[in-house]
Protein backbone atom coordinates (compact mmCIF):
# COMPACT_ATOMS: atom_id res chain seq x y z
CA UNK A 1 0.00 0.00 0.00
CA UNK A 2 3.22 2.48 1.22
CA UNK A 3 3.95 2.19 -2.88
CA UNK A 4 0.57 3.25 -3.87
CA UNK A 5 0.47 6.34 -1.29
CA UNK A 6 3.87 7.04 -2.32
CA UNK A 7 2.95 8.06 -6.33
CA UNK A 8 -0.37 9.50 -5.35
CA UNK A 9 1.38 11.61 -2.79
CA UNK A 10 3.99 12.29 -5.51
CA UNK A 11 1.74 12.88 -8.61
CA UNK A 12 -0.15 14.81 -6.45
CA UNK A 13 2.55 17.70 -5.65
CA UNK A 14 3.46 17.36 -9.49
CA UNK A 15 0.18 17.89 -10.43
CA UNK A 16 -0.08 21.28 -8.57
CA UNK A 17 3.52 22.29 -9.10
CA UNK A 18 2.32 22.33 -12.90
CA UNK A 19 -1.24 24.30 -12.31
CA UNK A 20 -1.58 27.24 -14.07
CA UNK A 21 -4.59 27.66 -11.41
CA UNK A 22 -2.68 30.76 -8.74
CA UNK A 23 -5.91 30.11 -6.44
CA UNK A 24 -5.60 26.45 -6.40
CA UNK A 25 -4.35 25.36 -2.72
CA UNK A 26 -2.67 22.16 -1.26
CA UNK A 27 -5.11 20.17 0.63
CA UNK A 28 -3.10 19.46 4.06
CA UNK A 29 -6.16 16.76 4.90
CA UNK A 30 -5.35 15.01 1.92
CA UNK A 31 -1.77 14.91 2.48
CA UNK A 32 -2.21 13.71 5.68
CA UNK A 33 -4.36 10.92 4.64
CA UNK A 34 -2.14 9.49 2.29
CA UNK A 35 0.81 9.61 5.37
CA UNK A 36 -1.54 7.83 7.48
CA UNK A 37 -2.11 5.22 4.50
CA UNK A 38 1.92 4.70 4.58
CA UNK A 39 3.33 7.21 2.17
CA UNK A 40 6.75 8.14 3.05
CA UNK A 41 7.42 11.85 3.13
CA UNK A 42 10.48 11.61 2.12
CA UNK A 43 10.06 9.42 -1.57
CA UNK A 44 11.20 10.64 -4.75
CA UNK A 45 10.54 10.62 -8.28
CA UNK A 46 13.00 8.91 -10.97
CA UNK A 47 15.41 12.14 -10.94
CA UNK A 48 15.69 11.40 -7.10
CA UNK A 49 13.83 14.47 -5.75
CA UNK A 50 11.61 14.72 -2.66
CA UNK A 51 8.25 16.80 -2.16
CA UNK A 52 10.79 19.18 -0.66
CA UNK A 53 12.90 19.62 -3.77
CA UNK A 54 9.63 20.21 -5.56
CA UNK A 55 8.25 22.69 -2.94
CA UNK A 56 11.61 24.92 -2.55
CA UNK A 57 10.98 26.32 -6.21
CA UNK A 58 8.31 28.44 -5.54
CA UNK A 59 5.79 27.27 -3.21
CA UNK A 60 4.65 29.05 -0.36
CA UNK A 61 7.11 28.25 2.73
CA UNK A 62 4.55 27.37 5.29
CA UNK A 63 4.17 23.84 3.23
CA UNK A 64 7.45 23.55 2.91
CA UNK A 65 7.32 24.21 6.54
CA UNK A 66 4.90 21.18 7.14
CA UNK A 67 6.51 18.82 5.56
CA UNK A 68 9.32 19.50 7.40
CA UNK A 69 7.54 19.33 10.40
CA UNK A 70 6.18 15.76 9.41
CA UNK A 71 9.87 14.68 8.96
CA UNK A 72 10.79 15.66 5.05
CA UNK A 73 14.72 15.43 5.13
CA UNK A 74 15.61 19.26 4.30
CA UNK A 75 19.37 17.54 2.80
CA UNK A 76 18.02 14.99 0.83
CA UNK A 77 20.05 14.83 -2.59
CA UNK A 78 18.84 13.96 -6.09
CA UNK A 79 20.20 12.02 -8.38
CA UNK A 80 22.49 15.03 -9.21
CA UNK A 81 23.24 15.56 -6.15
CA UNK A 82 21.05 18.90 -5.51
CA UNK A 83 19.36 19.78 -2.34
CA UNK A 84 16.30 21.71 -1.89
CA UNK A 85 18.27 24.42 -0.88
CA UNK A 86 20.65 24.37 -4.34
CA UNK A 87 17.07 24.64 -5.61
CA UNK A 88 15.65 27.53 -3.33
CA UNK A 89 19.34 29.14 -3.89
CA UNK A 90 18.73 28.89 -7.91
CA UNK A 91 14.92 30.02 -8.23
CA UNK A 92 16.45 33.12 -6.29
CA UNK A 93 13.51 32.19 -3.38
CA UNK A 94 15.47 34.05 -0.29
CA UNK A 95 12.74 33.13 2.48
CA UNK A 96 12.94 29.57 1.20
CA UNK A 97 17.14 29.29 1.52
CA UNK A 98 16.24 30.97 5.39
CA UNK A 99 13.63 28.56 6.53
CA UNK A 100 15.81 25.66 4.54
CA UNK A 101 18.98 26.72 6.73
CA UNK A 102 17.44 27.67 9.81
CA UNK A 103 15.70 23.98 9.78
CA UNK A 104 19.30 22.48 9.32
CA UNK A 105 20.44 22.13 5.63
CA UNK A 106 24.10 21.99 4.96
CA UNK A 107 25.22 25.38 3.84
CA UNK A 108 27.61 23.88 2.04
CA UNK A 109 26.17 20.55 0.51
CA UNK A 110 27.96 20.01 -2.92
CA UNK A 111 26.35 18.43 -6.05
CA UNK A 112 28.01 15.41 -7.59
CA UNK A 113 30.61 15.89 -10.51
CA UNK A 114 30.80 19.58 -10.77
CA UNK A 115 30.97 20.06 -6.68
CA UNK A 116 28.86 23.12 -6.87
CA UNK A 117 27.38 24.76 -3.87
CA UNK A 118 23.48 26.76 -3.34
CA UNK A 119 26.43 29.64 -3.94
CA UNK A 120 27.72 28.53 -7.19
CA UNK A 121 23.86 27.93 -8.37
CA UNK A 122 22.45 31.40 -7.17
CA UNK A 123 25.12 32.86 -9.58
CA UNK A 124 24.49 31.03 -12.31
CA UNK A 125 21.18 32.09 -12.16
CA UNK A 126 21.46 35.50 -11.30
CA UNK A 127 19.46 35.12 -8.28
CA UNK A 128 20.68 37.80 -6.10
CA UNK A 129 18.47 37.88 -3.35
CA UNK A 130 19.65 34.27 -2.75
CA UNK A 131 22.88 35.44 -2.47
CA UNK A 132 22.25 37.79 -0.04
CA UNK A 133 20.12 35.62 2.01
CA UNK A 134 23.32 32.92 1.80
CA UNK A 135 25.33 35.30 3.20
CA UNK A 136 23.67 36.90 5.55
CA UNK A 137 23.32 33.35 6.50
CA UNK A 138 27.20 32.52 6.95
CA UNK A 139 27.76 30.17 3.48
CA UNK A 140 30.89 30.46 1.92
CA UNK A 141 31.57 32.84 -1.37
CA UNK A 142 34.89 34.23 -1.94
CA UNK A 143 36.78 30.70 -1.42
CA UNK A 144 34.39 27.82 -2.03
CA UNK A 145 35.38 26.26 -5.01
CA UNK A 146 33.58 23.65 -7.54
CA UNK A 147 35.51 21.31 -9.41
CA UNK A 148 36.66 23.30 -11.57
CA UNK A 149 38.48 25.72 -8.61
CA UNK A 150 35.79 27.94 -9.87
CA UNK A 151 34.58 30.47 -7.15
CA UNK A 152 31.14 31.76 -7.27
CA UNK A 153 32.17 34.56 -8.76
CA UNK A 154 34.15 33.06 -11.58
CA UNK A 155 30.82 31.07 -12.62
CA UNK A 156 29.19 34.35 -13.18
CA UNK A 157 31.56 35.81 -14.88
CA UNK A 158 32.48 32.87 -17.18
CA UNK A 159 28.65 32.36 -17.83
CA UNK A 160 28.20 36.15 -18.44
CA UNK A 161 26.17 37.33 -15.73
CA UNK A 162 26.52 40.85 -14.91
CA UNK A 163 24.25 41.14 -11.78
CA UNK A 164 25.54 38.08 -9.91
CA UNK A 165 28.85 39.40 -10.87
CA UNK A 166 28.33 42.88 -9.73
CA UNK A 167 26.57 41.79 -6.38
CA UNK A 168 29.59 39.59 -5.52
CA UNK A 169 32.01 42.32 -6.16
CA UNK A 170 30.32 44.56 -4.02
CA UNK A 171 30.98 41.97 -1.47
CA UNK A 172 34.21 42.19 -1.94
CA UNK A 173 34.65 38.10 -3.81
CA UNK A 174 38.37 38.16 -4.81
CA UNK A 175 38.76 38.90 -8.72
CA UNK A 176 42.58 37.58 -8.97
CA UNK A 177 41.56 33.87 -7.53
CA UNK A 178 42.36 31.35 -10.20
CA UNK A 179 40.76 28.02 -11.13
CA UNK A 180 42.61 25.28 -11.95
CA UNK A 181 43.69 26.30 -15.34
CA UNK A 182 45.35 29.57 -13.78
CA UNK A 183 42.70 31.36 -15.09
CA UNK A 184 41.65 34.83 -12.95
CA UNK A 185 38.24 36.06 -12.76
CA UNK A 186 39.42 39.28 -14.01
CA UNK A 187 40.22 37.13 -16.82
CA UNK A 188 36.78 35.72 -17.99
CA UNK A 189 35.53 39.40 -17.16
CA UNK A 190 38.07 41.18 -19.40
CA UNK A 191 36.67 38.17 -21.65
CA UNK A 192 32.86 38.22 -21.29
CA UNK A 193 31.54 40.92 -19.34
CA UNK A 194 34.30 43.92 -20.17
CA UNK A 195 31.99 47.11 -18.16
CA UNK A 196 32.19 44.94 -15.47
CA UNK A 197 35.92 44.29 -15.94
CA UNK A 198 36.45 47.69 -15.30
CA UNK A 199 34.36 47.51 -11.65
CA UNK A 200 36.21 44.80 -10.91
CA UNK A 201 39.49 46.62 -11.27
CA UNK A 202 38.54 48.89 -8.58
CA UNK A 203 39.93 46.12 -5.91
CA UNK A 204 43.33 47.33 -7.09
CA UNK A 205 42.67 51.54 -6.36
CA UNK A 206 43.30 52.95 -2.59
CA UNK A 207 42.70 56.29 -1.88
CA UNK A 208 45.52 58.33 0.77
CA UNK A 209 42.57 60.79 1.78
CA UNK A 210 45.57 62.58 4.05
CA UNK A 211 47.95 63.38 1.44
CA UNK A 212 45.15 63.56 -1.50
CA UNK A 213 46.02 60.86 -3.51
CA UNK A 214 45.32 57.91 -5.57
CA UNK A 215 46.92 54.91 -6.23
CA UNK A 216 45.85 51.74 -8.35
CA UNK A 217 48.17 48.77 -7.36
CA UNK A 218 48.62 47.20 -10.99
CA UNK A 219 51.27 45.29 -10.00
CA UNK A 220 48.65 43.22 -8.21
CA UNK A 221 47.89 41.77 -11.85
CA UNK A 222 51.52 41.24 -12.40
CA UNK A 223 52.05 36.92 -12.16
CA UNK A 224 55.06 35.97 -10.32
CA UNK A 225 58.16 34.81 -11.87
Amino acid sequence: MSGASNRALIEYFAKLGHSKNEDEVIDLDFVDTLLEKGADIRCTDRHGQTLLHEVARKWHVDVARFLILKGANVNASDVLGRTPLHVAAADDYPEMVHLLITSGAKKEAVTKGEQQTAMHYAAKNDACNSMKMLIDLGCDYKNVCDYKGRTPLHIAAQLDRSESAIFLLNHDAPVMTSDNKGQTVLSWMITKMPPVAQEGLKQFHTTDRANRKQYFHLNCLVEDT
